[in-house]
């Protein structure tokens, strides 16, 4: 895990957490509620999965249900040669 509270701006700190977290940019998905932001993140790093939140944060949940963002688990092989010992299986 890794974070970023500053105000550079947001599409260079989610390359700085990719690189901190040896990721790829294209693995993360970027939340916020303002237009600026989720434009500006979209037009910087159109890799990133960008929701623009609704103004109500009582909405959230149900915005980030109907995204579908977050519906599908896939597992790859890499992914299965990595349980071991120490690891508990799912």
């Amino acid at each position: 895990a890794a974070w970023r509270i500053d105000w550079n701006p947001k599409p260079g700190n989610l390359a700085a957490l990719a690189a901190e977290l040896n990721l790829g940019t294209d693995a993360f998905v970027f939340l916020d509620d303002s237009d600026f932001e989720t434009s500006l993140m979209r037009a910087e790093r159109p890799e990133v999965l960008t929701l623009r939140l609704p103004d109500e944060p009582a909405d959230f949940l149900d915005a980030l249900s109907r995204s579908g963002a977050f519906d599908r688990l896939e597992v790859t092989a890499e992914d299965l040669g990595d349980i071991g010992p120490d690891r508990p299986q799912a």
